[in-house]
């Protein structure tokens, strides 16, 4: 049986809430979102809804990015397929309907990419080293999601 292990970047050593990655931590609100640990200090929203989720820092409650619905990830970096198609003021303002990105965690930068393809050159040039398997949020978060009653 493997056990995983929950990551923390260097620079929060000693400063993660010991509950950051326990199911204490899992919340929901009135809007059927549900937010979850991902990797302090930021967190993933989920809008169970529209099976897409947002990356934010909960504690200043600001978003960095929306309408994940699929992803993967490494310690540092994080790869995503991002579904505006349920996001009107989005289109309008000149997002593509389907979008790619890497968005940095160390640093809180992204960069996007038109393709699949386009996202992985540059995720293999910039040091990305986690699968190149995107996985949609909701089935890599529903062990989280066990953990909210929505009744």
């Amino acid at each position: 049986m493997t056990h995983s292990r929950a990551y923390t970047n260097g620079m929060y050593e000693g400063k993660v809430p010991a509950d950051f990655y326990s199911a204490a931590f899992v919340d929901s609100d009135s809007l059927d979102r549900f937010v979850a640990p991902f990797l302090y200090p930021y967190s993933i929203r989920m809008d169970v809804n529209r099976n897409v989720a947002d990356i934010i820092v909960d504690v200043r409650d600001t978003m960095f990015v929306q309408n994940v619905s699929q992803m993967a990830f490494d310690e540092n970096f994080v790869i995503a397929k991002i579904d505006n198609n349920q996001s009107p003021e989005l289109l309008k303002s000149g997002h593509a309907a389907i979008e790619y990105l890497l968005f940095d965690m160390r640093t809180g930068n992204f960069e996007n990419a038109p393709t699949y393809e386009k996202l992985m050159d540059f995720a293999n040039r910039i040091g990305y080293v986690g699968s190149r398997e995107l996985k949609y949020v909701s089935e890599l978060y529903s062990p989280w999601m066990q953990y909210e009653v929505y009744d």
